[in-house]
């Protein structure tokens, strides 16, 4: 059976994502599989899978409910059972607001998790829309930006520059008529995690298609772990209100010396932000050895304070006296984030 050809079309402004995935479908003859429809499903992403051999020869268009991640999809459709072949995914995104959604604080309800307390109840599982909304950009192979006609030019070059820093491979499109068939990766369609502009930049080939003056970035690189205490003040009281300009996203890995034997990832947009573990998390009477201890991390944003910023983390950070002291005293740090459980061995 030949595979059939997917574009995926993404987004978390529904209405402007639907018309496009409408126009698109109305333009290429190919199936459309709305979001409507396969949110319909406890399982949007097995369904979407289950109905594309049902698209005709010149094929489908899967457009993704907002809450369905991206990731997902993409390693559902990779599978080798799967007569499926994804040809490019499209992130369609309202440029008048965009900034405003990598801003927000709001969450939306992507998972229901039963629960035995009391019996038959069930808990819900809550992800930043800001995240989603990074994590499209990031994983799309053209970025479609909606509603651009009404920005100032300066401000429609820096949102397009920013949207070529966070995913440099992307092909950024204003939204015009007539619509064409959205462009394709000559590499193929990569996990899309690999398409992310935090990653480039952290292995030193981050070369956006589009730059501005207003939009920067600063790889940030410390062998110290920080303190936790300092970082938090720091997250709260001078990066959230921007004190360094506006950072829209970071992302990477660090160190944190209360756990200091525990790699985390970093990951924020905007207002959100979570630090979580990476490695398997050790128990309290673990040793903590400082093999490979340190922070790399990315970020971009508009008129960035590149070395200002770069100042405010290396303040976090131990100090001499502080690192000399050794895991025993900085296991009495006061540590303001939330726990990580134990694991015993990698998931």
């Amino acid at each position: 059976m030949t595979d059939v050809e997917v574009t995926v079309v993404v987004g978390t402004c529904v209405h402007e994502r639907t018309d496009y995935a409408v126009r698109l479908a109305a333009a290429t003859g190919r199936a459309l599989f709305s979001a409507r429809r396969l949110a319909m499903s406890t399982d949007p992403v097995n369904e979407a899978i289950a109905v594309l051999p049902w698209a005709h020869a010149s094929g489908a268009i899967v457009e993704l409910p907002t809450t369905v991640p991206l990731e997902d999809f993409i390693a559902a459709a990779a599978g080798e059972h799967h007569s499926c072949r994804i040809t490019s995914i499209v992130c369609v995104a309202d440029a008048t607001h965009l900034i405003d959604d990598l801003r927000s604080d709001a969450y939306a309800v992507t998972r229901l998790i039963p629960s035995d307390d009391p019996p038959g109840a069930v808990s819900r599982e809550h992800t930043a829309v800001a995240m989603f909304t990074a994590r499209q950009l990031e994983g799309a192979s053209t970025v479609a930006l909606m509603n651009w006609q009404g920005l100032a030019t300066p401000n429609l070059t820096a949102l397009v520059a920013l949207v070529s820093t966070l995913n440099p491979t992307a092909h950024v499109a204003l939204d015009t008529e007539p619509m064409r068939d959205p462009e394709r990766p000559a590499g193929g369609i990569l996990p899309s995690g690999i398409r992310a502009g935090w990653v480039s930049l952290l292995q030193g080939h981050h070369r956006p298609r589009h730059t501005d003056r207003r939009v920067g970035s600063l790889h940030y690189q410390q062998l110290r772990p920080f303190h936790p205490a300092r970082l938090r003040t720091l997250l709260d009281e001078r990066l959230d209100p921007r004190e360094f300009g506006t950072v829209i996203r970071s992302a990477g890995f660090c160190r944190i010396a209360t756990r200091a034997s525990t790699l985390a990832r970093w990951d924020h947009v905007g207002q959100v932000c979570s630090i979580d573990p990476v490695t398997p998390v050790q128990a309290p009477e673990t040793a903590v050895r400082m093999a490979a201890t340190g922070q790399d991390l990315a970020f971009f944003g508009l008129d960035l304070r590149v070395e200002a910023l770069r100042t405010a983390l290396d303040g976090a950070a131990l100090t001499d006296m502080e690192l000399a002291a050794g895991p025993p005293a900085w296991a009495q740090f006061t540590d303001p984030f939330p726990a990580w459980r134990p694991a015993s061995r990698p998931r």
